[in-house]
Protein backbone atom coordinates (compact mmCIF):
# COMPACT_ATOMS: atom_id res chain seq x y z
CA UNK A 1 0.00 0.00 0.00
CA UNK A 2 3.00 2.19 0.86
CA UNK A 3 4.42 1.92 -2.60
CA UNK A 4 0.99 1.98 -4.57
CA UNK A 5 -1.06 5.13 -5.56
CA UNK A 6 -4.26 3.11 -4.44
CA UNK A 7 -6.38 4.56 -1.95
CA UNK A 8 -6.45 2.20 1.23
CA UNK A 9 -10.49 2.56 1.01
CA UNK A 10 -10.07 1.07 -2.36
CA UNK A 11 -7.61 -1.12 -1.11
CA UNK A 12 -9.81 -2.67 1.39
CA UNK A 13 -12.72 -2.77 -0.71
CA UNK A 14 -10.89 -5.11 -3.34
CA UNK A 15 -8.95 -7.59 -1.09
CA UNK A 16 -10.31 -7.64 2.27
CA UNK A 17 -14.27 -6.39 2.45
CA UNK A 18 -15.95 -10.01 1.30
CA UNK A 19 -14.17 -11.93 4.38
CA UNK A 20 -14.43 -8.96 6.95
CA UNK A 21 -17.94 -9.04 5.83
CA UNK A 22 -18.66 -12.65 6.17
CA UNK A 23 -17.17 -12.96 10.10
CA UNK A 24 -18.45 -9.72 10.93
CA UNK A 25 -21.98 -11.69 9.94
CA UNK A 26 -21.31 -15.45 11.48
CA UNK A 27 -19.97 -13.07 14.98
CA UNK A 28 -23.37 -11.10 15.33
CA UNK A 29 -25.62 -14.49 14.14
CA UNK A 30 -23.58 -16.08 17.17
CA UNK A 31 -24.66 -13.14 19.43
CA UNK A 32 -28.41 -14.52 18.42
CA UNK A 33 -29.22 -11.76 16.17
CA UNK A 34 -31.42 -11.90 13.30
CA UNK A 35 -30.27 -12.35 9.54
CA UNK A 36 -31.14 -8.43 8.76
CA UNK A 37 -29.70 -7.09 12.38
CA UNK A 38 -26.66 -9.10 11.76
CA UNK A 39 -25.84 -7.91 8.63
CA UNK A 40 -26.89 -4.21 9.10
CA UNK A 41 -24.70 -4.45 12.18
CA UNK A 42 -22.04 -6.01 10.65
CA UNK A 43 -21.79 -3.06 7.25
CA UNK A 44 -21.36 -0.41 11.02
CA UNK A 45 -18.37 -2.27 11.90
CA UNK A 46 -16.63 -2.91 8.78
CA UNK A 47 -17.07 0.90 8.10
CA UNK A 48 -15.03 1.63 11.18
CA UNK A 49 -12.50 -0.83 10.00
CA UNK A 50 -12.29 1.16 7.14
CA UNK A 51 -12.12 4.34 8.53
CA UNK A 52 -9.07 2.94 11.09
CA UNK A 53 -7.21 1.70 8.45
CA UNK A 54 -7.22 4.45 6.50
CA UNK A 55 -5.86 6.26 9.46
CA UNK A 56 -3.12 3.87 9.65
CA UNK A 57 -2.17 4.23 6.15
CA UNK A 58 -2.04 8.23 6.85
CA UNK A 59 -0.01 7.40 10.13
CA UNK A 60 2.53 4.91 8.18
CA UNK A 61 3.01 7.50 5.13
CA UNK A 62 3.35 10.52 6.70
CA UNK A 63 4.86 10.26 9.76
CA UNK A 64 7.12 7.14 8.56
CA UNK A 65 5.79 4.63 11.76
CA UNK A 66 6.38 0.94 10.83
CA UNK A 67 3.41 -1.04 10.96
CA UNK A 68 4.70 -2.56 13.56
CA UNK A 69 4.07 0.90 15.71
CA UNK A 70 0.84 1.52 14.39
CA UNK A 71 0.15 -2.12 15.77
CA UNK A 72 1.74 -1.00 19.31
CA UNK A 73 -0.16 2.21 19.82
CA UNK A 74 -3.80 0.48 18.65
CA UNK A 75 -3.03 -2.19 21.15
CA UNK A 76 -1.97 -0.10 24.08
CA UNK A 77 -4.92 2.17 23.38
CA UNK A 78 -7.51 -0.36 23.38
CA UNK A 79 -8.15 -0.24 27.39
CA UNK A 80 -8.49 -4.04 27.97
CA UNK A 81 -7.35 -5.50 30.97
CA UNK A 82 -4.30 -7.32 29.73
CA UNK A 83 -3.00 -9.32 32.67
CA UNK A 84 -5.92 -11.59 32.52
CA UNK A 85 -6.52 -12.18 28.91
CA UNK A 86 -3.81 -15.45 28.41
CA UNK A 87 -3.77 -18.51 25.49
CA UNK A 88 -1.57 -21.33 25.54
CA UNK A 89 -2.62 -21.65 21.87
CA UNK A 90 -2.90 -18.41 19.81
CA UNK A 91 -0.18 -15.55 20.04
CA UNK A 92 -2.29 -12.80 22.18
CA UNK A 93 0.10 -9.76 20.25
CA UNK A 94 -0.76 -10.97 16.83
CA UNK A 95 -3.73 -13.19 17.31
CA UNK A 96 -2.55 -14.61 14.06
CA UNK A 97 -0.10 -17.41 14.68
CA UNK A 98 0.76 -20.50 17.53
CA UNK A 99 2.37 -18.95 20.44
CA UNK A 100 5.91 -20.51 21.81
CA UNK A 101 7.62 -18.37 24.06
CA UNK A 102 6.37 -17.73 27.42
CA UNK A 103 7.26 -14.16 28.76
CA UNK A 104 7.57 -13.33 32.23
CA UNK A 105 4.15 -11.68 32.98
CA UNK A 106 2.49 -15.07 31.80
CA UNK A 107 1.76 -13.65 27.93
CA UNK A 108 3.37 -16.28 25.51
CA UNK A 109 4.39 -15.11 21.94
CA UNK A 110 5.12 -16.47 18.81
CA UNK A 111 8.53 -16.52 17.16
CA UNK A 112 7.66 -14.09 14.19
CA UNK A 113 6.33 -11.46 17.06
CA UNK A 114 9.39 -12.23 18.69
CA UNK A 115 11.56 -10.94 15.52
CA UNK A 116 9.52 -8.44 15.16
CA UNK A 117 8.97 -6.58 18.53
CA UNK A 118 12.72 -7.57 20.07
CA UNK A 119 15.80 -6.27 20.16
CA UNK A 120 17.96 -8.62 18.47
CA UNK A 121 21.38 -8.51 20.44
CA UNK A 122 24.89 -7.72 18.55
CA UNK A 123 27.18 -10.28 19.78
CA UNK A 124 24.96 -13.84 19.16
CA UNK A 125 22.94 -14.37 16.61
CA UNK A 126 18.94 -14.80 16.17
CA UNK A 127 19.21 -13.43 19.90
CA UNK A 128 16.12 -11.04 21.15
CA UNK A 129 15.25 -9.29 23.64
CA UNK A 130 12.05 -8.37 24.45
CA UNK A 131 11.81 -5.90 27.31
CA UNK A 132 8.43 -4.84 27.49
CA UNK A 133 5.06 -6.81 26.82
CA UNK A 134 2.88 -5.20 24.49
CA UNK A 135 0.04 -5.73 25.97
CA UNK A 136 0.96 -5.68 29.66
CA UNK A 137 4.12 -3.42 29.90
CA UNK A 138 5.58 -5.89 32.44
CA UNK A 139 7.18 -8.82 30.70
CA UNK A 140 9.98 -9.89 29.45
CA UNK A 141 11.87 -12.77 28.13
CA UNK A 142 15.14 -13.55 26.71
CA UNK A 143 15.01 -15.82 23.58
CA UNK A 144 17.60 -17.25 21.12
CA UNK A 145 15.81 -18.40 17.83
CA UNK A 146 17.22 -21.27 15.47
CA UNK A 147 18.16 -19.33 12.49
CA UNK A 148 16.08 -19.94 9.93
CA UNK A 149 18.67 -21.48 7.19
CA UNK A 150 19.78 -23.83 9.80
CA UNK A 151 18.73 -27.60 10.51
CA UNK A 152 17.93 -29.38 13.57
CA UNK A 153 20.36 -30.13 16.52
CA UNK A 154 18.27 -32.82 18.19
CA UNK A 155 19.33 -34.55 21.61
CA UNK A 156 17.56 -37.84 22.85
CA UNK A 157 18.05 -39.03 26.32
CA UNK A 158 16.96 -42.42 27.41
CA UNK A 159 15.40 -44.31 30.64
CA UNK A 160 17.46 -46.67 32.59
CA UNK A 161 17.22 -45.85 36.27
CA UNK A 162 20.06 -45.27 37.74
CA UNK A 163 21.71 -46.10 34.46
CA UNK A 164 21.25 -42.51 33.62
CA UNK A 165 24.18 -41.26 34.69
CA UNK A 166 25.92 -42.52 31.51
CA UNK A 167 24.84 -40.19 29.12
CA UNK A 168 25.27 -37.47 31.91
CA UNK A 169 28.97 -38.67 31.93
CA UNK A 170 29.43 -38.59 27.87
CA UNK A 171 27.71 -35.42 28.07
CA UNK A 172 30.57 -34.45 30.66
CA UNK A 173 32.82 -35.58 28.63
CA UNK A 174 32.06 -33.47 25.64
CA UNK A 175 31.39 -30.27 28.15
CA UNK A 176 35.12 -30.73 28.82
CA UNK A 177 36.50 -31.42 25.14
CA UNK A 178 34.65 -27.46 24.57
CA UNK A 179 35.91 -26.09 27.68
CA UNK A 180 34.08 -23.28 29.72
CA UNK A 181 33.09 -20.83 27.50
CA UNK A 182 30.47 -23.00 25.35
CA UNK A 183 27.82 -24.66 27.44
CA UNK A 184 26.32 -28.14 26.41
CA UNK A 185 22.74 -26.30 26.31
CA UNK A 186 23.92 -24.43 23.27
CA UNK A 187 24.53 -27.56 20.89
CA UNK A 188 21.04 -28.16 20.96
CA UNK A 189 17.74 -26.84 18.97
CA UNK A 190 15.56 -29.78 20.92
CA UNK A 191 16.15 -32.08 23.82
CA UNK A 192 13.97 -35.46 24.47
CA UNK A 193 14.21 -37.54 27.42
CA UNK A 194 11.81 -40.66 28.64
CA UNK A 195 10.03 -40.62 31.91
CA UNK A 196 8.22 -43.77 31.72
CA UNK A 197 7.88 -45.90 35.39
CA UNK A 198 7.54 -49.42 35.20
CA UNK A 199 7.01 -51.91 38.05
CA UNK A 200 8.00 -55.04 37.94
CA UNK A 201 6.77 -57.59 41.25
CA UNK A 202 8.16 -61.19 40.88
CA UNK A 203 7.81 -62.80 44.23
CA UNK A 204 10.95 -65.02 44.26
CA UNK A 205 12.99 -62.05 42.46
CA UNK A 206 14.22 -58.90 43.92
CA UNK A 207 11.44 -56.34 43.30
CA UNK A 208 12.53 -53.26 41.52
CA UNK A 209 10.99 -50.28 40.34
CA UNK A 210 12.71 -49.32 36.91
CA UNK A 211 12.67 -45.10 36.98
CA UNK A 212 12.99 -44.00 33.31
CA UNK A 213 15.10 -40.58 34.31
CA UNK A 214 16.00 -39.20 30.43
CA UNK A 215 12.87 -36.77 31.15
CA UNK A 216 14.69 -35.21 34.86
CA UNK A 217 17.85 -34.77 33.17
CA UNK A 218 17.05 -32.90 29.86
CA UNK A 219 14.30 -30.68 32.16
CA UNK A 220 17.16 -29.89 34.59
CA UNK A 221 19.68 -29.36 31.95
CA UNK A 222 17.81 -27.38 29.48
CA UNK A 223 14.63 -25.79 31.71
CA UNK A 224 16.88 -25.01 34.81
CA UNK A 225 19.89 -24.30 33.11
CA UNK A 226 22.25 -26.45 35.42
CA UNK A 227 26.07 -27.32 34.43
CA UNK A 228 26.21 -30.31 33.36
CA UNK A 229 29.01 -31.26 35.61
CA UNK A 230 26.36 -29.79 38.73
CA UNK A 231 23.80 -32.10 37.27
CA UNK A 232 25.78 -35.30 37.47
CA UNK A 233 26.15 -34.83 41.40
CA UNK A 234 22.39 -33.81 41.65
CA UNK A 235 21.35 -36.99 39.59
CA UNK A 236 23.79 -39.51 41.79
CA UNK A 237 22.03 -37.90 45.04
CA UNK A 238 18.72 -38.13 43.77
CA UNK A 239 19.23 -42.02 42.75
CA UNK A 240 21.12 -43.09 45.90
CA UNK A 241 18.00 -41.53 48.00
CA UNK A 242 15.41 -42.94 45.62
CA UNK A 243 16.94 -46.21 45.58
CA UNK A 244 17.96 -46.60 48.96
CA UNK A 245 17.09 -50.40 50.07
CA UNK A 246 17.53 -52.21 53.46
CA UNK A 247 20.94 -54.40 53.38
CA UNK A 248 21.06 -58.21 53.61
CA UNK A 249 18.76 -61.00 52.59
CA UNK A 250 15.17 -61.27 53.42
CA UNK A 251 13.26 -64.01 53.67
CA UNK A 252 10.12 -65.06 51.13
CA UNK A 253 7.42 -63.60 53.61
CA UNK A 254 9.43 -60.29 53.78
CA UNK A 255 9.97 -60.09 49.82
CA UNK A 256 5.84 -61.24 49.38
CA UNK A 257 4.94 -58.49 51.74
CA UNK A 258 6.94 -55.83 49.82
CA UNK A 259 5.24 -57.12 47.12
CA UNK A 260 1.58 -56.76 48.46
CA UNK A 261 3.00 -53.29 49.57
CA UNK A 262 4.11 -52.16 45.79
CA UNK A 263 1.23 -53.50 44.33
CA UNK A 264 -0.83 -51.58 47.04
CA UNK A 265 0.91 -48.66 46.94
CA UNK A 266 1.86 -48.83 42.87
CA UNK A 267 5.43 -48.51 43.78
CA UNK A 268 8.34 -50.00 46.02
CA UNK A 269 9.94 -46.62 46.32
CA UNK A 270 9.62 -43.29 48.56
CA UNK A 271 7.39 -41.23 46.01
CA UNK A 272 7.61 -38.65 47.96
CA UNK A 273 11.37 -38.55 48.19
CA UNK A 274 11.10 -38.37 44.49
CA UNK A 275 8.50 -35.21 44.43
CA UNK A 276 10.70 -33.30 46.75
CA UNK A 277 13.43 -33.74 44.87
CA UNK A 278 11.58 -33.06 41.71
CA UNK A 279 9.98 -30.21 43.86
CA UNK A 280 13.76 -29.15 44.39
CA UNK A 281 15.68 -29.04 41.27
CA UNK A 282 13.02 -27.60 38.91
CA UNK A 283 10.56 -25.61 41.27
CA UNK A 284 7.50 -26.11 42.79
CA UNK A 285 5.25 -23.39 41.04
CA UNK A 286 7.41 -23.27 37.29
CA UNK A 287 5.68 -24.40 34.55
CA UNK A 288 6.25 -26.83 31.55
CA UNK A 289 4.75 -24.67 29.31
CA UNK A 290 5.59 -21.59 30.93
CA UNK A 291 8.57 -18.91 31.83
CA UNK A 292 11.61 -20.52 33.03
CA UNK A 293 14.73 -17.90 34.23
CA UNK A 294 17.62 -17.38 32.14
CA UNK A 295 17.90 -17.83 28.13
CA UNK A 296 14.73 -19.44 26.36
CA UNK A 297 16.49 -21.61 23.45
CA UNK A 298 16.13 -25.14 23.38
CA UNK A 299 12.84 -26.89 23.05
CA UNK A 300 12.42 -29.54 25.17
CA UNK A 301 10.13 -32.37 26.06
CA UNK A 302 9.43 -35.62 27.74
CA UNK A 303 7.56 -38.69 26.97
CA UNK A 304 5.19 -40.53 29.10
CA UNK A 305 2.48 -42.96 29.32
CA UNK A 306 -1.15 -43.19 30.49
CA UNK A 307 -1.81 -45.66 33.34
CA UNK A 308 -5.11 -47.20 31.77
CA UNK A 309 -4.18 -48.05 28.31
CA UNK A 310 -0.63 -47.25 28.24
CA UNK A 311 -1.05 -44.94 25.38
CA UNK A 312 1.92 -42.03 24.72
CA UNK A 313 1.81 -38.77 25.44
CA UNK A 314 4.47 -35.73 25.23
CA UNK A 315 4.91 -32.81 27.49
CA UNK A 316 6.80 -30.08 25.96
CA UNK A 317 8.08 -26.26 26.66
CA UNK A 318 6.82 -25.39 23.48
CA UNK A 319 4.04 -25.82 21.01
CA UNK A 320 4.39 -27.21 17.14
CA UNK A 321 3.95 -24.49 14.20
CA UNK A 322 0.77 -26.10 12.80
CA UNK A 323 -1.76 -29.28 12.31
CA UNK A 324 -0.39 -32.55 13.57
CA UNK A 325 -1.32 -35.61 10.84
CA UNK A 326 -3.87 -37.76 12.20
CA UNK A 327 -1.29 -40.33 12.59
CA UNK A 328 0.11 -38.44 14.89
CA UNK A 329 -2.30 -37.92 17.58
CA UNK A 330 -4.23 -34.89 18.94
CA UNK A 331 -2.77 -31.87 19.47
CA UNK A 332 -4.12 -31.31 23.05
CA UNK A 333 -5.87 -32.92 26.20
CA UNK A 334 -7.68 -31.18 28.67
CA UNK A 335 -6.13 -32.32 32.14
CA UNK A 336 -8.92 -33.22 34.84
CA UNK A 337 -11.14 -34.51 32.48
CA UNK A 338 -9.20 -37.14 31.41
CA UNK A 339 -9.96 -36.57 27.28
CA UNK A 340 -7.25 -38.90 25.70
CA UNK A 341 -6.48 -40.01 22.13
CA UNK A 342 -8.29 -43.16 21.11
CA UNK A 343 -5.96 -43.19 17.65
CA UNK A 344 -2.91 -44.35 16.84
CA UNK A 345 0.21 -42.10 17.51
CA UNK A 346 0.43 -39.91 20.77
CA UNK A 347 -1.15 -36.72 22.80
CA UNK A 348 0.71 -33.89 23.17
CA UNK A 349 -0.47 -32.34 26.71
CA UNK A 350 -1.71 -28.82 26.04
CA UNK A 351 -4.60 -27.63 28.54
CA UNK A 352 -6.12 -24.68 26.57
CA UNK A 353 -6.16 -22.84 30.15
CA UNK A 354 -2.78 -21.24 31.01
CA UNK A 355 -3.59 -22.46 34.52
CA UNK A 356 -3.87 -26.17 34.28
CA UNK A 357 -0.85 -26.63 32.26
CA UNK A 358 1.29 -28.90 34.47
CA UNK A 359 4.29 -27.81 36.43
CA UNK A 360 7.53 -29.26 35.21
CA UNK A 361 7.82 -31.37 38.53
CA UNK A 362 4.77 -32.83 37.75
CA UNK A 363 5.66 -33.80 33.69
Amino acid sequence: MQDSDFDPKTVYDAIYHPSCLRSLVGLFKERSCAESEAVEQAEEQEQRIKVHLATYFVDMVSFGKTAAQVHWENVGGLGIPWPQVRSNNTCIWCTRRTPGNPLSCGHIICNACVRIYGDEMPIVDCQYQIGTCLLCRFGSRTVRLKPLSAGERILAIDGGGTRGVIPLDILAIIQGMMGSELQIQDLFDLAFGTSVGKLHIPILQDVRLKIEIGGLIVCILFLRGIPVSECVHIFDALARKLFERPQGQTNFIKRLRLSLKGWYRDGHYDAKALEDCLKDNLGIDDRMFGYQPGILATKVGVVAATIGNASPVIFTNYNGPGARKDECGKVSVVLGEKRLNDRSGYTHVRPERFEDEPCTWEA
